[in-house]
């Protein structure tokens, strides 16, 4: 309404200044000819205040539908939403530049229109001719510029020339392009207008804003593909530190554990040599003490007739007194000397190469040592080992180790009294595969809980009394020596009732 107001003062006015240029000039024109004047000068005022303000409405518009879209396609729809009210038909139109001739798709649900065949939704840019003209000149053409027939060149083609816009129903196409140096990002191709169309201007400012959101929302996808490409290599940089970590946890564990076997051994090796030195001497001196006492008695009784009765009953007691405790250090000398051997076995004392050892004798040792603690003595030990030796090609002293550890974290379980039971068997084996040892330790301590299982054979970091932190090494090495041998080791636990290890084996084949 104001608008209009404006128009009719604007027309007053013209009006006013026309008459009194007439009268000031003394030019002197017939009815129909002022009235003709007025008319074309009211018509003048009246619609052409009008025309600004409604294209700056319909930029506003387009701007608005055009400021928050995710994707082209949200793009194209809003603004063929927009158009719609304005021209009978509307195509919003992206050029894909990747393929060779450029490849041109629809950026809506490309539906029947009011007038004409509906655009294809992918063409080729060189398919249609006005196209591929737009294309490449990236000016806007209208259908007045084909209807002449100058440039239709004898095509009869319903797609080429002037017939191209009577067949889809088309006025004008419009190139979008930012820039006059960016590539041509696409085109609007609009019908016939609804009322007064919006001015060449303000349809160049709407492609601009077309071709303006295409450049934001491919720099977005650019974007967001080197964000993608960057979070895959942070992520395959994670991988690999995370296995470089894994593989140093595993050495840092491989090295901790032969330290420890190291340790062992150089421990082993000095009480086998300190402890065997006096041994020695001390069944020197009980052979030596036990002949003599042998030679005495031959004397006695060769005297018996000139020694006094009485002396020689009492010489008799004391001869039977030194025979037991000759027994108990004979008893103690081959106890001692079975701890030393066990612990040279167990050490690998003689060897450090592989060889082929009794898993039985493996078996016996670790008890014989874990039963020697103080910690171990109400524990019953119950084995259950085949009569036939079962060999095993390896470090004996790594297998002793870890056996010792099994044993050793089955009688640790029982907090006071219990039973450890081991049970060893052979299993034959199949489809050309070699036998295996079987080894069941089982414990009738507390047990572990089902959350800590999974984890329990995994290299971690532990919390020590003091606060230290340590790395857990005990049950990840040894079944990394029962992996590196072709075995492997299970545990399952239940709580209150305790904790079965199974360890298998494969055995040396003869």
């Amino acid at each position: 309404m104001k608008d209009r107001a404006r128009g009719l003062v604007a027309v007053l006015a013209l009006v006013t200044i026309a008459a009194v240029a007439m009268t000031s000039t003394q030019i002197a024109l017939d009815a129909p000819w002022a009235a003709l004047i007025c008319l074309i000068v009211a018509a003048v005022a009246l619609f052409w205040p009008e025309t600004a303000p409604r294209d700056a409405d319909l930029l506003r518009q387009v701007a608005s539908a055009l400021s928050d879209v995710k994707s082209p396609e949200a793009l194209g729809a809003k603004l063929r939403a927009v158009l719609q009210h304005h021209f009978h038909n509307a195509y919003v139109i992206a050029v894909d530049h990747t393929s060779n001739p450029p490849q041109l798709h629809c950026l809506h649900e490309v539906l029947p229109p009011t007038e004409g065949a509906p655009l294809p939704a992918r063409f080729a840019g060189r398919e249609l001719a006005p196209v591929a003209q737009l294309l490449e000149q990236r000016v806007p053409l209208a259908r007045s510029d084909f209807d002449d027939g100058t440039m239709d060149n004898g095509m009869a083609d319903p797609r080429s020339s002037h017939r191209f816009w009577h067949t889809y129903g088309l006025a004008s196409l419009w190139p979008a392009q930012a820039t006059e140096e960016e590539p041509l990002r696409g085109l609007v191709a609009l019908g016939a207008p609804l009322g007064t169309p919006p001015s060449n201007d303000t349809l160049l400012a709407i492609t601009q804003l077309f071709a303006s959101g295409l450049t934001l929302l491919g720099g977005r996808e650019d974007l967001a593909g080197h964000q993608r490409v960057l979070q895959q290599s942070v992520t395959q940089a994670h991988q690999s530190l995370s296995l470089a970590l894994d593989d140093l946890e595993e050495a840092r564990a491989k090295l901790v554990e032969a330290e420890k076997q190291a340790m062992i051994g150089r421990l082993a090796a000095g009480i086998v040599h300190e402890v065997n030195s006096p041994l020695g001497t001390l069944k020197s001196a009980a052979d030596t003490l036990e002949r003599a006492t042998t030679r005495v008695k031959e004397l006695m009784e060769a005297s018996a007739e000139r020694i006094d009765g009485a002396v020689l009953q009492r010489a008799h007691r004391a001869f039977g007194a030194q025979d037991t405790a000759l027994q108990v250090m004979h008893e103690g000398h081959a106890r001692l000397n079975e701890v030393i051997e066990r612990i040279g076995r167990f050490a690998n004392l003689d060897s450090a190469e592989i060889k082929n050892v009794d898993l039985r004798t493996c078996i016996e040792d670790a008890v014989a040592l874990v039963q020697a603690q103080s910690s171990a003595e109400q524990i019953e030990f119950s084995l259950d080992l085949p009569m036939s030796a079962l060999e095993i090609t390896c470090f004996p002293a790594k297998l002793n180790h870890a056996f010792f550890n099994l044993v050793e974290n089955a009688a640790a379980a029982i907090e006071q009294s219990g039973v450890v039971t081991i049970c060893v068997s052979r299993r034959e084996g199949t489809k050309g595969l070699p036998a295996t040892a079987q080894v069941e330790i089982t414990d009738t301590g507390q047990g572990i809980p089902h959350e800590k299982l999974p984890g329990l054979l995994d290299l971690a970091f532990t919390v020590r009394l003091g606060g230290r932190v340590g790395l857990r090494t005990g049950l990840p090495a040894t079944r990394q020596t029962f992996v590196e041998l072709g075995g492997d080791l299970i545990i399952e636990s239940e709580l209150a009732k305790g904790t079965r290890a199974v360890a298998t084996l494969p055995l040396t084949s003869h």
